[in-house]
């Protein structure tokens, strides 16, 4: 991110140097059960003096080590942008900026996002209509679901140089078999994670020759053993919902190409 906005001459500020100095000094715990932090929300802790006051001396800065509470770790950010605005301020001057040469060659300019009934679909498919739970949980993300059983299949040609798939991964995901120009992969839609249902991207091919290609899906029938793939504490859910686990099946919700679709 700094090599880039160097080259782009873009100024950045640098959230985490006083949370790393506070965690140095004894001050911060990086990671605290909720529980910790509800103690301390509401008791005193200044934005300003990035300190907690009153009973609780040490700042939870979050949960899991990596996304910061509300109440402190992202009030320490602010303080951080505060303070670095400040400065910003008086730097450089207001108008119209001309943009130097792209740090790389293959970016990701001409990038779209594109609804999968562009593509031919064949077999068991669904769409998902607005109002499904399913595609409620993700409907600000993609612009539609849907689900295709063992051996359904999609199709479509682009001119670029990437593509990708947006799917979910979750509890019923399958296998699917990808074919981008006559060279096959098998994926499985399926994780450690899956307990849930999330986004995920499925790649298929980058920094290609900057021509036509062809991109076939299969959804495979292939069965394979999806609580020996989960983690131990995730098995304990498999083994209390084994019912959520029995499909075998393939959410797709979006294609991704750099270029143009035909």
């Amino acid at each position: 991110m700094e090599q880039l906005a160097d080259h782009y001459g873009i100024a950045s500020v640098n959230m985490g140097l006083e949370v790393a100095r506070l965690e140095q000094a004894g001050k911060l715990i990086m990671k605290s059960p909720d529980e910790y932090v509800e103690q301390v929300a509401g008791e005193g802790f200044d934005v300003d003096s990035t300190a907690a006051t009153n009973k609780q001396e040490i700042i939870p800065f979050s949960n899991d080590g990596v996304h910061p509470f509300t109440d402190t770790g992202h009030r320490l950010y602010l303080a951080a942008f505060i303070r670095a605005f400040e400065e910003l301020k008086s730097v450089g001057t207001a108008g119209e900026q001309r943009l130097p040469a792209p740090l790389h060659a293959q970016n990701w300019e001409a990038a779209q996002l594109l609804e999968l009934s562009r593509a031919t679909l064949r077999g068991a498919e669904q769409l998902y209509p607005a109002t499904s739970p399913m595609y409620a949980q993700f409907e600000h993300c993609i612009p539609e679901l849907w689900l295709l059983q063992a051996g359904g299949r999609m199709s479509f040609r682009f001119v670029g140089t990437a593509v990708a798939l947006y799917d979910l991964l979750g509890p019923e995901g399958g296998m699917v078999q990808v074919a981008l120009d006559d060279q096959a992969t098998r994926h499985q839609r399926f994780d450690p994670y899956c307990t849930w249902t999330r986004l995920a991207p499925l790649w298929i091919g980058e920094q290609l020759p900057d021509g036509p290609h062809t991109v076939t899906v299969e959804v495979l029938p292939d069965l394979f053993d999806k609580r020996c793939i989960l983690g131990e504490e995730s098995r304990q859910h498999f083994d209390r919902h084994p019912e959520k686990y029995a499909d075998f099946v393939w959410y797709a919700a979006a294609i991704l190409v750099v270029g143009e679709l035909l």
